[in-house]
Order: structure tokens, then C-alpha cells, then sequence
């Protein structure tokens, strides 16, 4: 289960300079490791350039531009969740599991 994870958010931002139809922004949550993973997917396929990163939510608050690829992501609402509860990564994570859920298209009536 450690390895198992959560999409929080992706987000298709093309047309960009880098490709006029896939480029690919996401955040993914670890909730067993209490890890996020930040991605970036553009052109996809064989020729596929981007890549990600997985942190610690103390590595994430210090990471360059975090914020910013939340927003491409298309989940700006889990910014303030990560600042409100950085000290508690059990909240934080229960919180973020609970953003998403609320957000799922599953949840929708």
C-alpha cells in the first residue's frame, strides 16, 4: 500500500511553447509515505519530455514554484490546505484526501 497513490489534480495547459496539444501538469499524493508528487508530461507517447519529482511536505514548502504547478495542476485549492497544516502531515494528508474526494466527478449529482 506505501506505494500506492492518490491524483490530487492534472491539467492540460496546451497549447504552450513547448507543445500545441499535450502538456501535462500533476500532482499526485502518496498518502501511506505522506509524499507529493509534482509532474510535468509534455508531448507524451515515445517522444515524451516532462518528468517529476516526489517530496516530503518540508521538501514541497522549500521546492521553487510548488505553488505555481498547483495552479497549472488545477488544484489551487490544495495550496492552502499544505500552509494550514504543515506541521500535521496526518491532517494535511486526511485533508487533501478529503479536497479530492469532495472534488471527485463520483461526488457529483
Amino acid at each position: 500500500m506505501k506505494n500506492k497513490n492518490l491524483r490530487i489534480s492534472y491539467k492540460n495547459q496546451a497549447p504552450t511553447k513547448e507543445h500545441k496539444t499535450h502538456h501535462w501538469y500533476s500532482v499526485n499524493l502518496y498518502p501511506f509515505k505522506n509524499q507529493i508528487n509534482i509532474g510535468e508530461s509534455i508531448a507524451g507517447g515515445h517522444g515524451e519530455r516532462g518528468g517529476s519529482v516526489t517530496l516530503s511536505i518540508l521538501e514541497l514548502l522549500d521546492y521553487e514554484g510548488w505553488e505555481n504547478h498547483f495552479r497549472l495542476s488545477g488544484c489551487e485549492w490544495a495550496i492552502q490546505i499544505i500552509k494550514s497544516n504543515k506541521d500535521d502531515e496526518e491532517k494535511l494528508t486526511d485533508e487533501l484526501i478529503k479536497g479530492v474526494c469532495e472534488r471527485s466527478e463520483f461526488n457529483k449529482k
